[in-house]
């Protein structure tokens, strides 16, 4: 995941401002005392995970995201391991996706959505007696160029991007019909000391995409940056007047001893996201790619005031992950012996 260069960060070297001005100290973690999983291996059968962008858990069964080397982007397994469907070819039919990016969302009323950003359409899958089909195809009806997100928030959408109206604002409100009625939010102050290269757009290089994961109950979304390790919580019940966003900061962006041409001294944050309508639970790395060239080993579980309540350490790379909070089963997919490979334990 460090080849690509999208990211979400609110940050300075030191600390950073909220939108009412107010500083986010960057929060040291105390790694030393993570609890450590008991896990077993999934064999996962008739499906060769590659590079999955997230699992979702839905009626006993596993819905994971994965496009490299596929036609379809979604794959429902048991929790056995047997593969029992797979839905959403890439193409260019009215059923079909161009481009994926990290983030989908389940909600509770067992529809998956996932943004096509190349053609602006939010596609959503209905889950009914035991399989997932299309359910319909919502078009952003804007001549912004730009939008990296837009998500299902029940009543309105909520749309992130750069450039255009984004430029001035950081998020834009649409109706349910795609209109877009208004544009809110503002972007962070952050100090060009972060920048390589002083000509380099900050704006387009931070808040081009990030982890954007909304709760299934449509009232609440997280956004975790893949540099510098900036978590923010947002309310969706505000909308269409407002966000309003708490943050927490766990690194400083940059170890300026660090900074290559390859990878220019990025402190990573986290490498995927899960959501449920209490928690949030993120794969935390915190190191630079000189440090730790692979993926996060950690797993960090948050409530939604952004309160840090359990870390765990894994013995591995981890790509995706999703929590049971029913039963206090972890499922996650890690990268062991060159391999990806599907895993549970108990939280």
């Amino acid at each position: 995941m460090k080849t690509f260069l999208f990211v979400f960060l609110l940050v300075i070297i030191s600390s950073c401002h909220t939108e009412t001005g107010d500083y986010i100290p960057v929060r040291s973690l105390d790694l030393s005392s993570c609890e450590k999983i008991v896990y077993q291996e999934i064999v996962v059968k008739d499906y060769l995970l590659s590079y999955p962008t997230g699992i979702f858990l839905i009626d006993g069964k596993l819905v994971i995201k994965d496009e490299k080397g596929y036609r379809k982007l979604f794959h429902v397994i048991t929790k056995d391991g047997e593969l029992v469907q797979e839905f959403l070819q890439s193409g260019e039919g009215p059923e079909e996706y161009v481009s994926s990016n990290f983030n989908s969302q389940l909600s509770n009323d067992c529809i998956l959505d996932m943004f096509d950003s190349s053609r602006k359409k939010n596609i959503s899958f209905k889950y009914k007696e035991g399989y997932f089909s299309f359910s319909s195809m919502l078009t952003a009806k804007t001549n912004e160029e730009n939008i990296r997100e837009l998500v299902n928030c029940g009543n309105y959408y909520l749309a992130t991007g750069v450039n255009g109206r984004f430029v001035d604002n950081r998020f834009l409100v649409l109706d349910t019909l795609g209109n877009v009625k208004t544009a809110i939010g503002n972007y962070p102050e952050i100090l060009p000391d972060l920048l390589v290269k002083p000509e380099e757009d900050m704006q387009t290089i931070l808040f081009n995409t990030a982890l954007f994961r909304r709760s299934p109950d449509k009232q609440k979304a997280v956004f975790a940056s893949y540099k510098g390790a900036l978590l923010e919580f947002l309310d969706l019940s505000a909308l269409p007047d407002s966000v309003p966003v708490k943050s927490v900061q766990l690194e400083r962006p940059k170890k300026k001893e660090q900074i290559t041409r390859e990878h220019e001294g990025w402190v990573y944050g986290f490498e995927d996201v899960y959501v449920t309508n209490k928690n949030v639970y993120v794969i935390y790395n915190g190191e630079t790619a000189v440090d730790n060239p692979e993926l996060g080993r950690y797993i960090l579980k948050y409530n939604w005031d952004g309160n840090l309540l359990h870390q765990y350490k894994f013995d591995m790379g981890l790509r995706s992950l999703a929590v049971d909070e029913a039963t206090g089963t972890i499922f996650f997919v890690g990268y062991v012996n060159d391999e990806m490979k599907l895993f549970f334990g108990n939280l």
